[in-house]
């Protein structure tokens, strides 16, 4: 398993709005993430701020960067810029932080 976080920032007004869009997602989107390897994927927020962690949990670099290529990851990605940070307008994508991993702690296994 593959660990990732990026941080994304909400633009002002949006988070409720933000969050009935990811409750739930799309079908389509969720059975994209599986077939495409994802594990795990959440997104906390910074209360009192505009600010995203994302957390995701994947198999492999290659299938997790595959995914961005299918037209259901598009179509939510530009959905998402109605309420995330982007470059310019009209960009298809909003802006993701890659963040450094420091600290990893897993508890053994029991027997």
């Amino acid at each position: 398993m593959i660990s990732k976080a990026f941080q994304m920032q909400l633009k002002a007004g949006c988070l409720a709005n933000y969050e009935l869009a990811h409750n739930p997602i799309p079908t389509a989107l969720a059975e994209a993430m599986t077939d495409y390897g994802v594990i795990k994927f959440s997104i906390f927020h910074v209360p009192g701020s505009l600010d995203l962690f994302a957390y995701v949990e994947i198999e492999d670099e290659k299938r997790f960067a595959d995914l961005a290529g299918l037209e259901v990851c598009q179509a939510w990605w530009r959905e998402m810029t109605r309420y995330l940070a982007c470059e310019s307008p009209g960009d298809a994508k909003a802006i993701e932080v890659p963040l450094r991993g420091i600290f990893t702690f897993v508890a053994p296994e029991a027997d």
